[in-house]
């Protein structure tokens, strides 16, 4: 959600997944069962069972001059 206002009430979310994305330092796993940027959110008798965020994978790290970065060697 980017913005505005939205209600859930009396249900489940389950089993959600964001995974983030593979290489460089991989990416965020924003938001499993629910996602939230900007905006108001109310839940109300909400389940959440089995849902999860999970980071992408990271590719090889490159050192230089004790600076690292992502990407491939």
């Amino acid at each position: 959600m980017n913005s505005g206002t939205v209600n859930f009430s009396n249900m489940s979310i389950s089993n959600g997944l964001a995974k983030g994305g593979n290489g460089g330092l991989g990416g965020a796993g924003l938001g499993g069962g629910v996602f939230v940027r900007e905006g108001t959110v109310t839940f109300e008798n909400v389940a959440f069972n089995g849902s999860k965020a999970q980071g992408g994978n990271g590719g090889s790290v490159i050192r230089y001059k004790g600076i690292e970065g992502g990407g491939v060697v």
